[in-house]
């Protein structure tokens, strides 16, 4: 939905159907869904904003946060 949301948007910026509040709305109700990262988020923000990225808090450093797994047990 919010990449649909994104392209309609940057279509139709003389007379978008969702305005800049509501698709950033939609963004921050993302990360908090855990939909998507805050980082991305900040960056997709900084192109609906205009802005450089960093001034929304974007971070473009590798990051490797891998879910905890429970170890693998190969039993016979």
């Amino acid at each position: 939905m919010l990449y649909s949301v994104l392209v309609d948007w940057k279509k139709s910026r003389r007379r978008p159907s969702v305005t800049t509040q509501d698709l950033l709305t939609i963004i921050e109700e993302g990360v908090e869904n855990g939909r998507i990262t805050p980082y991305l988020a900040a960056y997709i923000a900084s192109e609906v904003l205009g802005v450089d990225a960093y001034e929304t808090g974007y971070d473009d450093r590798v990051r490797l946060d891998e879910p905890e797994r429970e170890p693998f047990v190969l039993t016979a």
